[in-house]
């Protein structure tokens, strides 16, 4: 479920089993920032659908924190989006650059 819930703010709703998870995507005149990646198949089941639909893509990818359902579809939307600038807080880059590091360190 994709809801515009200001001028150019999209809240992109997902499944996480019981519960649900929730990306952003925020679409400027100049750029636009998509903020988490969901989990390892979030990119392609659910956030590039709506990308097509929006017809554009990310310049930034913004990850808020950490956990997987947060960073766990990295991989997938670098691989689709290879000029998109990925950013996250300078505590959380070990783990998101190294899911040993993350799963050993942070679980």
């Amino acid at each position: 479920m994709t809801e515009e819930v200001a001028p150019g703010i999209f809240r992109i709703e997902s499944d996480l089993g019981p519960r649900f998870m929730c990306q952003y995507l925020l679409v400027g005149t100049d750029a636009s920032l998509l903020v988490d990646t969901g989990l390892e198949s979030t990119p392609r089941e659910v956030i590039e659908p709506v990308l097509a639909k929006l017809g554009v893509a990310p310049t930034f990818v913004l990850v808020s924190h950490a956990d997987v359902d947060h960073c766990g579809g990295n991989r997938a939307l670098r691989e689709a989006h290879p000029h998109a600038l990925f950013v996250c807080h300078e505590h959380d880059r070990r783990w998101i650059e190294q899911n040993t590091a993350m799963l050993n360190e942070n679980y």
